[in-house]
């Protein structure tokens, strides 16, 4: 509904009475969202259920994690913005949420430590993914060589194999040529050899 200037949400249930083990969930699902009203309304019913959750928000923390973490993971600036701040309200929402999402920093904070040094002004994540990008790029292109270095290697070995087969083979074929040589024929050229000349 549209209050003045601002947009609000009337609620058809009280939110104390949802079943908060699927609707927080299907809430952070909605973080993902970019467009206007679905990423309205994702963030407002989160709000509004961490606002009124009170020790129901607890059990639920381990179903958030992956809508977290998939929201992170998008690297988008205005759904890492609104994921964060959703991320510090969940924190503070009930006793015990900061220390029951300790288990799940593995999960969350390898994507938050890219953005550490955001700076809207300038753009640095933009500058650090493109190094990223081209380290990622120069490592391809020395796989490339590496591979390219490694076929060629084989191949030279290949043809010396080859080289060294048909040697073989030739020096075999000779060796075969001789021992089928007639015995007639090399006494022969013997006898005309020792035989004197005639005067």
């Amino acid at each position: 509904m549209f209050l003045g200037d601002k947009i609000q949400i009337k609620d058809m249930v009280e939110i104390e009475n949802l079943d908060y083990h699927y609707f927080l969930p299907l809430f952070f699902d909605g973080l993902c969202e970019t467009e206007f009203p679905y990423e309205f309304f994702a963030r407002q019913g989160v709000h509004d259920m961490l606002e009124h959750g009170g020790n129901r928000i607890l059990p639920v923390v381990p179903q958030l994690i992956i809508p977290i973490k998939n929201a992170l993971n998008l690297r988008n600036r205005q759904v890492l913005c609104t994921t964060l701040k959703v991320i510090q309200h969940l924190v503070v929402s009930a006793e015990m949420v900061g220390e029951a999402l300790v288990p799940y920093y593995r999960q969350i904070l390898p994507v938050l430590s890219i953005f550490k040094h955001m700076d809207a002004e300038n753009g640095e994540v933009e500058e650090e993914e493109e190094e990223e990008e081209e380290v990622e790029e120069e490592e391809e292109e020395e796989e490339k060589k590496k591979k390219k270095k490694k076929k060629k290697e084989e191949e030279e070995e290949e043809e010396e194999e080859e080289k060294k087969k048909k040697k073989k083979k030739k020096k075999k074929k000779k060796k075969t040529k001789m021992r089928h040589c007639p015995k007639s024929s090399i006494l022969l050229s013997s006898t005309s050899i020792l035989k004197p000349p005639k005067y």
